[in-house]
């Protein structure tokens, strides 16, 4: 999970606040994933660890405010200049897209290459932002 920092021009600035695999132990979810996500974590019994399938199958669906969509992606490293470049193809429910995502710890850096890769002119939309209009285009898709 990460949080926007800062927007400096068509650039953003992101910071991980935390990475989880799974199985997760209850106290992280309730530590952690809940408070980030601003979701009440439902009561969990004794359980003490919580795998993907009861996560996503049973704990997700009885929260108010979550929509549960199928993403799937694949991703391509590169390294441009001295710039790390993810090119992604990305499926979200049935629509599908490409992403780049362009890192480096400069913005000058990032802008040279987003010229270089001819997307100057192309509008920068994160993940968060894009999903939120997909799905608020097309309040069917789950």
């Amino acid at each position: 999970m990460k949080s926007l920092l800062e927007t400096l021009g068509p650039l953003e600035l992101w910071k991980p606040r935390f990475k989880l695999s799974f199985p997760l132990q209850s106290n992280v979810l309730n530590g952690q994933l809940f408070p980030a996500l601003s979701l009440d974590l439902p009561d969990l019994g004794a359980e003490t660890m919580i795998d993907e399938w009861k996560l996503i199958r049973e704990i997700l669906p009885s929260c108010s405010g979550i929509r549960l969509v199928p993403v799937r992606k694949q991703r391509f490293l590169y390294l441009v200049g001295s710039c790390r470049v993810e090119y992604g193809e990305v499926r979200i429910a049935d629509l599908a897209m490409q992403t780049v995502a362009i890192e480096h710890e400069t913005a000058e850096k990032v802008l040279q290459v987003r010229e270089l890769l001819g997307l100057a002119t192309k509008k920068n939309t994160n993940y968060q932002r894009k999903l939120k209009q997909i799905m608020d285009r097309d309040p069917s898709i789950r």
